[in-house]
């Protein structure tokens, strides 16, 4: 048991650094020094995890929104419950 952990934790930290290595930014340069039969699995794989990284930044954003929208619907809705027709986050401080 220990074992395969241990073993899913080696290639875990050994994918994880892989990826950090083709997603940096001189990866293209360093990709072309490879020998011949390597570099075009490491392109596949550089294009494949940028693809990925802007998926998840649209997501990521897309959610921002979602929770920006859905915190400014719950805001009203409570204002319009509470009776309040000002945002006490407006108004100057002392008052």
């Amino acid at each position: 048991m220990f074992r395969a952990l241990s073993t899913i934790t080696i290639a875990a930290a050994a994918g994880y650094l892989a990826a950090r290595q083709l997603l940096a930014d001189d990866a293209p340069q360093r990709i072309e020094s490879l020998p011949e039969p390597a570099r075009r699995p490491a392109l596949a794989a550089r294009r494949r995890l940028v693809a990925a990284r802007e998926r998840a930044r649209i997501a990521l954003n897309e959610g921002r929104a979602e929770r920006m929208a859905a915190e400014a619907e719950l805001t009203a809705r409570y204002r319009d419950q509470a009776g309040r027709t000002t945002d006490v986050t407006q108004l100057p401080r002392g008052l």
